[in-house]
C-alpha cells in the first residue's frame, strides 16, 4: 500500500477471496502485544522503513477489538519486504496485492528521485529571489536565515490540495519576530510580516500548495561586525518550527514534510557562540549563500524540533570550522550555552 496509494489494513477480520465475512477481532488483553508485534514486523521486515504508519485499536465489544494499520503513499518508495530469503517489492490495487515488475520499479525509483530534485529546485529558486531583492516584502539589509517547510505531497505533479486560510486567521501563522504582525494576499498565497515602519526584519510566506517559507534578517552589530548568533538561530528555529507545522497539519496539509534551513547574504559572516564575541580565531564564511542538508519530518503530530534539527545545526556549525553545535549535551539534550 505504501508503494501505491496508501490505505488501511484491518487485523482481526475473517475474509474469503478478499471479501470480508466477519469481524471476530482479538482479545482486548492482547491489544498491546499485537501492536508491538506489528511494529516489530514493520521495523525489521520492510526496507526502507515506512514513515508515518499509524496503529489504532477499534473496540468491537467489551472484550474484543480489531487493529487498523493505516499508511499513506510513501514518498520514500519503493519499499520491499525482506523476510528470510524472501525479498520482493509489492504494490496494491483495489483487488489484490501484486509483485512489482521492472517497469513499475523503474517508475517508483524515478518518482523518488524527482521529489528530491523538486525540493532542491524549489529551495534554490526561493533563495535566488531573496538574494535578488524579490522577496514578498522589502527586507532590511543583512544576513538572512530562511526556513522552508515543504509537504512532500505538494511536490507531486498530481497534487491537488490547495490551502485556504480565512483572512482573519492568517496572522496565526508564526514569524521569527515578536510583536504585532499583519498579513496580505499575494500571487502565491499570503504573507505574514512584522508591522514595523520601513523595511521588514521577518516574514512568513504561506503558499497555496501548503508549503511555507519564513525568513529573519540579522543586521550588523554596533561594532560593525557581520555575525550569525548560533545559539539564537537554534532557539528561533526550535521555537517556530513546531508552531508552523501545527498550523499546516491542523489545516489539513498532509505530511511528511521536508524541512530545510538556508542562509542568504552571509559572505564575510562569522559564527558567534554566545552574547559576546569568542576569543577563538575568526572564520568568515566566503560565499553569499549557504544551503544545508534537509531533513524529513515523518510524524508532524508529535516531534521534538531540537532532535530532528540537530543534523542541520551540526552542519551549520561545521561550515564555520566547528565540530558541531555546542548547544547539545552528551545525551542529545539541547540548551543554549
Amino acid at each position: 500500500m505504501a508503494n501505491t496509494d496508501g490505505g488501511d489494513l484491518i487485523y482481526g477480520i475473517d475474509a474469503k477471496d478478499g471479501i470480508p465475512l466477519a469481524a471476530p477481532g482479538f482479545s482486548m488483553s492482547q491489544a498491546d502485544q499485537v501492536k508491538l508485534r506489528m511494529e516489530g514486523i514493520l521495523q525489521t521486515s520492510v526496507e526502507p522503513r515506512v514513515p508515518s504508519v499509524v496503529l489504532h485499536t477499534v473496540p468491537m465489544d467489551a472484550e474484543s477489538c480489531v487493529l487498523v494499520v493505516r499508511t499513506r503513499r510513501s514518498w520514500l518508495a519503493p519499499h520491499r519486504i525482506s523476510v528470510g530469503n524472501h525479498v520482493q517489492f509489492y504494490g496494491r490495487n483495489s483487488a489484490s496485492t501484486y509483485p512489482m515488475d521492472v517497469t513499475q520499479l523503474r517508475e517508483a525509483f524515478l518518482v523518488s528521485d524527482q521529489h528530491a530534485d523538486r525540493v532542491r529546485g524549489f529551495v534554490v529558486d526561493r533563495l535566488l529571489r531573496i538574494e535578488q531583492g524579490r522577496a514578498p516584502v522589502t527586507l532590511e539589509p543583512g544576513a538572512k536565515m530562511v526556513l522552508h517547510v515543504l509537504p512532500i505531497a505538494s511536490l507531486s505533479p498530481r497534487a491537488q490540495h490547495q490551502l485556504e486560510v480565512p483572512k482573519l486567521e492568517r496572522t496565526s501563522f508564526p514569524i521569527f519576530g515578536d510583536g504585532s504582525r499583519s498579513s496580505k494576499a499575494n500571487l502565491e498565497g499570503f504573507v505574514v510580516c512584522d508591522t514595523r515602519r520601513g523595511d521588514c526584519q521577518c516574514y512568513t510566506q504561506v503558499f497555496r500548495s501548503g508549503a511555507a517559507e519564513t525568513v529573519a534578517v540579522f543586521g550588523q552589530f554596533t561594532t560593525g561586525e557581520h555575525a550569525l548568533a548560533g545559539g539564537r538561530i537554534e532557539y528561533l528555529v526550535n521555537q517556530l518550527l513546531p508552531n508552523l507545522v501545527r498550523q499546516l497539519h491542523g489545516r489539513g496539509v498532509p505530511g511528511p514534510y521536508v524541512v530545510s534551513l538556508s542562509f542568504v547574504d552571509v559572505a564575510g559572516c562569522e559564527m558567534q557562540t554566545n552574547t559576546s564575541f569568542s576569543h577563538r580565531e575568526k572564520y568568515r564564511y566566503p560565499e553569499t549563500m549557504m544551503t544545508l542538508p534537509d531533513v524529513l519530518l515523518e510524524t508532524p503530530e508529535a516531534f521534538q524540533s531540537w532532535t530532528i534539527m540537530r543534523p542541520i545545526f551540526d552542519v551549520m556549525w561545521n561550515a564555520f570550522e566547528y565540530d558541531g553545535s555546542p548547544n547539545y549535551d552528551s545525551d542529545g539534550n539541547w540548551h543554549v550555552r
